[in-house]
């Protein structure tokens, strides 16, 4: 079987302290055919400056900041590669047979959309609290999981997509599926990943395809990050029959009586995901309920704002 022309997408947005060494183990990959497309988010640092040291890296600049799917749909448009391999601009890629990896566990499967696992790193408690909630789906040298139309419920022991970081598809797969929805800032993956396996594509995970990603260690930046995420995560989940989606509120009042049962049942689903690997995950309860009540708080935060705008 030929080789297949690889394309490494990075959306970068203020990312100055870390994509260079990104950029470095992309470089040191031994696959043959590959490209990188490094799409800058109008970013306010040096970001654009550290990727022009990097003449090998194709870079598109977005006119101003329009959010991480909005710079992936850029990125593979200004792409050539059949094979699609997502990176985000504060991983780290150790392996050297990382590209490599990702084209030999496409060598046997026909419209797949592969996750490979991801491994926080970052100091503190905060990290490692967003690290269990964030790769809960992408749990490194855990087990292979399959996801699909045809799986039944019971056996999918994870949520039904994997995170775009250390993501890989055929380009037919993702025009298959469509452009990632550029009117979420968050959770673009969950609605790609829905959209995928509805019309008859299969997720798998590949955990010993892995990454390292820098997690948040400010406590702020973790709490603005999940209540992001509950803003978007009701639009993402209305428009596909998800599962648990009769779970989700469905106005203002509802979305304020489940503030408190979403965030003390929530941590159960990254915990559950995590304890057999690293039972050290009971132990961040706290935090992890922490993530879930602003989850919950945005949540609220979407349905006041759709009751302002008579939506």
């Amino acid at each position: 079987m030929l080789s297949p022309s690889v394309s490494v997408i990075i959306p970068c947005f203020n990312a100055e302290r870390h994509i260079r060494r990104c950029l470095e183990g992309v470089e040191r990959q031994t696959y043959p055919d590959f490209e990188v497309v490094a799409v800058d988010d109008a970013s306010t640092d040096g970001t654009l400056g550290t990727l022009r040291e990097f003449q090998a890296v194709k870079i598109v600049q977005n006119s101003g900041n329009r959010g991480p799917a909005f710079s992936r749909n850029r990125g593979i448009e200004a792409s050539s590669g059949h094979l699609l391999v997502f990176l985000d601009a504060d991983c780290v890629v150790e392996d050297p047979e990382w590209l490599s990896r990702h084209v030999r566990a496409h060598d046997t499967l026909c419209g797949t959309i592969l996750g490979g696992g991801i491994l926080g790193v970052g100091k503190g408690v905060v990290a490692r609290a967003d690290s269990y909630c964030h790769w809960l789906t992408n749990i490194p040298y855990s087990k292979e999981r399959i996801a699909s139309r045809s799986a039944r419920p019971g056996r999918v022991l994870f949520s039904r997509h994997l995170v775009t970081t250390n993501m890989s598809l055929p380009r037919p797969v993702f025009l298959a599926v469509g452009a990632f929805d550029e009117g979420l800032r968050t959770g673009e993956d969950v609605e790609f990943c829905e959209r995928a396996i509805a019309r008859g594509f299969t997720l798998r995970l590949e955990p010993e395809i892995v990454v390292r990603h820098h997690d948040r260690e400010s406590l702020r930046e973790f709490v603005r990050c999940f209540y992001r995420v509950g803003r978007d995560r009701v639009p993402a989940r209305r428009r596909h029959f998800s599962r648990y989606h009769y779970l989700m509120p469905r106005g203002v009042l509802s979305s304020i009586l489940l503030c408190i049962p979403i965030g003390l049942l929530a941590p159960l689903q990254p915990i559950t995901a995590w304890i057999r690997y690293d039972a050290r995950v009971v132990l961040y309860y706290p935090l992890i309920a922490v993530s879930s009540f602003a989850m919950a708080l945005g949540i609220v935060r979407y349905w006041v704002d759709q009751r302002r705008l008579g939506g």
